[in-house]
């Protein structure tokens, strides 16, 4: 008897719909900045080169020396 009521009373608050939080109290970040899509489409292509694939190289080798630094 004790089971079959514990179960009807879980069931009974599975069912019942869950209370309107409202909104949000302070928003996530900025609204983002939306753009024409022409202005989109007709930005240039980014490239990579020998220079930015050093300097990338040379910031992860300094990043990594910093991380195995620290205790």
């Amino acid at each position: 008897m004790k089971r079959s009521a514990v179960l009807f009373v879980l069931t009974l608050g599975a069912c019942h719909p869950l209370p309107d939080l409202g909104p949000q109290t302070a928003p996530a970040g900025p609204p983002p900045v939306l753009l024409p899509l022409d202005q989109i489409l007709s930005a240039p292509l980014p490239t990579a080169t020998a220079d930015s694939a050093a300097a990338l190289a040379a910031r992860g080798a300094a990043i990594k020396a910093d991380a195995l630094a620290q205790p």
